[in-house]
């Protein structure tokens, strides 16, 4: 089978998530396909080459600020290689930078998979899921919202494969205690990349407030997050700052 992964991000040297999710899944992929990733963003050089047992292909690189709407020049951007569709059995589209192959895919009568990992609410966004032959998305809440507005019923598919089911909740709740040096088990999690359009002092101590009158701790990690640039002091907050590795 050969499938066409496309995303915003390439698998190293990526701005998020996304990246590490991408860099879990297309080896897993690769083991069962002919596997080609088409990314704008990473480390990559700009032509395909062999990484992880399956080709990258970085189309190019936008010139504007990340924290800007960066989401749509993503997508005309990757646009432009709507022919790799008709080299492809499978399209694999993660979040509306890859809506377009998906609608390309519905045209070239090639299955899709559309992945939401978050939501704009855009008409790319509700074109792709009209048109996916499947929706998958990263938790119940995504499902929720995308059944609200669409007659589909997302797949909740989270984390990435070969990861499904590795451990207990109980295990991970134990070993997480233990990585954020707290022994309680009653936590907000914060996990995301700390940028202008996402986060601000303000809400952060919005939050705590919260959580502390519930007698809860806040955990606060991404890109972008440290007691720097949280400039806040209090027994409940653990900023771990950039934990984005290789798994």
């Amino acid at each position: 089978m050969r499938i066409l992964s496309v995303a915003w991000e390439c698998p190293y040297g990526g701005y998020g998530g996304l990246s590490t999710f991408i860099r879990n899944l297309n080896p897993f992929l690769a083991e069962k396909s002919d596997l080609v990733h088409l990314c704008v963003y990473g480390d990559a050089p700009p032509y395909p080459v062999k990484i992880d047992n399956y080709t990258v292909f970085r189309c190019g690189e936008t010139r504007i600020s990340k924290e800007l709407t960066v989401r749509f020049l993503t997508a005309f951007e990757i646009a432009k290689h709507l022919h790799m569709v008709y080299d492809s059995d499978l399209v694999i589209g993660h979040d509306v930078h890859a809506t377009p192959m998906i609608l390309s895919s519905y045209e070239a009568g090639r299955r899709s998979i559309l992945y939401l990992h978050t939501l704009f609410y855009t008409g790319l966004e509700f074109d792709g899921i009209r048109h996916a032959d499947k929706v998958f998305v990263n938790s119940k809440l995504m499902s929720q919202i995308v059944s609200q507005f669409s007659a589909r019923q997302p797949q909740v598919v989270y984390p990435a494969p070969p990861n499904l089911g590795k451990g207990s909740l109980p295990d991970n709740i134990e070993i997480f205690s233990k990585l954020v040096g707290f022994s309680r088990d009653k936590y907000v999690l914060i996990f995301t990349r700390n940028q202008p359009n996402k986060w601000s002092e303000e809400i952060i101590r919005n939050i705590l407030n919260v959580v502390k009158k519930r007698k809860m701790y806040l955990i606060v990690a991404g890109m972008g997050f440290t007691p720097e640039t949280i400039k806040i002091k209090d027994d409940h907050l653990k900023v771990l700052g950039n934990v984005i590795g290789g798994s």
